[in-house]
């Protein structure tokens, strides 16, 4: 995905994704869950949407 490609998207413009894998992801140090989102792969790059983060417990 190119940078024109986001600014399409940010516009709310629709367009033709080829690759596009998408994954719910849990991010976890040991056994506590510090964040839940989404794995993005298009092409051959990735990235990760985090759509909730839990509280720290002291």
């Amino acid at each position: 995905m190119t940078l024109e490609d986001l600014l399409h998207l940010q516009k709310g413009n629709m367009i033709k994704i080829d690759d596009f894998v998408q994954s719910e992801v849990m991010l976890k140090s040991g056994n506590e869950l510090i964040a839940t989102g989404t794995l993005i792969k298009i092409d051959d790059q990735y990235g990760v949407s985090i759509d909730n983060v839990n509280q720290v417990k002291s």
